[in-house]
């Protein structure tokens, strides 16, 4: 089963995950700091989602509570890349260059949900 890893903090994106993504296992997270220890723990999964704006916060670049801490975090342990792809689904474009920009990899898809290709 594909696993999936999803940093987001907004109810109605979240139900969009699930309702997408239901042959796959999912892990969702609200903040960065559980989204690190999180990863950390685990072995790396197939796909990351990760927003940048959380907790009702519009910043181009933070060290705080941001997609953009756990992508300096991703940078640091490049064993826990995800096998299959990263995806930085902000509507924050600013603040999603900064996060490719300090990974070096990953996907810009700047989303508002209507239907996916499911796994």
């Amino acid at each position: 089963m594909i696993k999936i890893f999803i940093l987001e903090d907004d109810d109605n994106r979240i139900r969009q995950f699930r309702k997408n993504f239901t042959n796959a296992e999912l892990t969702i997270t609200k903040n960065s700091k559980d989204a690190i220890k999180i990863l950390r723990k685990q072995l790396p999964y197939d796909y990351l989602f990760l927003d940048h704006d959380l907790g009702d916060k519009r910043m181009t670049r933070s060290d705080e509570n941001t997609g953009y801490e756990v992508a300096q975090w991703l940078s640091k342990n490049a064993l826990k890349k995800p096998k299959l792809g990263l995806y930085i689904h902000s509507l924050n474009t600013p603040g999603a260059k900064n996060m490719r920009g300090v990974l070096g990899y990953g996907s810009l898809v700047p989303f508002v949900w209507q239907k996916v290709i499911r796994f």
